[in-house]
């Protein structure tokens, strides 16, 4: 951080968030499906470097590209969530009922006060988009699946998977 900061040569410190992928296994070609696994294996770098290696059992001799980006601010007193990852998508189910589809791959249907009613693993990867009609949530994700679910009061239950191709789900709607 302190490297980036000097070279930026802002007048104060920034703090930044980084993501990190393999860069080691790509192909010389840039296609539309190498640019969609660097971003579907990009992670955030949650601690040193090292660890991150260390963690994925990756030699040091890998090449890794890393992003920077800005810091999100921590959130202030009031402000907290029971989320347990960061949030890809929210729809308003009925009243002051919601459905997330985080990061780990998870759905949750909450209240409005944030008190979570259910949880289950939706997708192999990160839930980038979820709409809902009545007792029907969709979801699409990372995994390249467009899931379809039925609510009924507190249940969330799969009723049916399509194959997006060769790219993920990034915007849904229902009418």
């Amino acid at each position: 951080m302190q490297i980036i900061n000097h070279l930026l040569g802002g007048a104060s410190a920034v703090s930044f968030d980084f993501l990190v992928y393999d860069s080691s296994a790509e192909v010389e070609r840039e296609d539309a499906t190498s640019a969609f696994m660097r971003q579907a294996t990009k992670r955030l770098l949650r601690g040193s470097l090292r660890s991150h290696i260390r963690e994925l059992g990756m030699s040091s001799e890998r090449l890794l590209t890393v992003e920077y980006t800005t810091s999100l601010p921590r959130p202030s007193s009031g402000e907290e969530s029971s989320m347990p990852d960061w949030v890809g998508a929210v729809a308003a189910v009925s009243g002051e009922r919601f459905v997330t589809g985080c990061y780990d791959g998870r759905l949750r249907v909450v209240d409005g006060k944030g008190g979570q009613e259910c949880d289950v693993l939706g997708h192999e990867g990160a839930v980038k988009t979820v709409a809902s009609n009545g007792g029907v949530v969709v979801s699409g994700g990372l995994d390249k699946t467009l899931r379809v679910w039925r609510l009924e009061g507190r249940e969330l239950t799969q009723v049916t998977t399509h194959g997006t191709g060769t790219h993920g789900a990034k915007r849904l709607c229902l009418d």
